[in-house]
Parts: C-alpha cells; sequence; structure tokens
C-alpha cells in the first residue's frame, strides 16, 4: 500500500487509508507514535487511555484541588 507525503503548514502530513483507520480504530485526535527502525518507519496507534502513573504526574499545585464534604456517613463508606 502506498500513499502521497504532503507538506502541512512546515510539516509533512501522510493520508492513513480508511480500511486500516477501521481495522486499528484510529480517529481524528488519535495518538500514534513513530518508531525509527533499520528499513524504515513504523507507525504504532496507541490508547489515549492513560495510565494511572501517567495522571498523578500531570497534578500540579495549580490543578490540585481541595478536599470537599459530602456530609455524614450513609452506608459502609470506607474512610
Amino acid at each position: 500500500m502506498e500513499t502521497v507525503v504532503k507538506k502541512w503548514g512546515n510539516s509533512l502530513g501522510i493520508r492513513i487509508p480508511s480500511n486500516l483507520v477501521k481495522k486499528y480504530s484510529i480517529n481524528d485526535g488519535s495518538i500514534v507514535e513513530f518508531v525509527p527502525k533499520k528499513e524504515g518507519i513504523v507507525l504504532i496507534p496507541k490508547s489515549k487511555k492513560l495510565r494511572l502513573v501517567e495522571m498523578l504526574a500531570k497534578i500540579s499545585p495549580e490543578n490540585l484541588h481541595s478536599e470537599e464534604d459530602f456530609g455524614e456517613n450513609i452506608g459502609n463508606e470506607v474512610w
């Protein structure tokens, strides 16, 4: 399968054929990884699901909210 590389602003872009888009569940905004290999470049679709360690790494003093009080315990809440 072949495609043509096109200028896109200051970068270059490629179009991904629709059969591959469907097969690998690629959508507008999907994250892909370019892996350089001796033979060429491998394009790997990545999951948007972040791991806990990645989510925790994004916490900063600016986006950390304070505790919330949801009232008295009603059932079997764990504290």
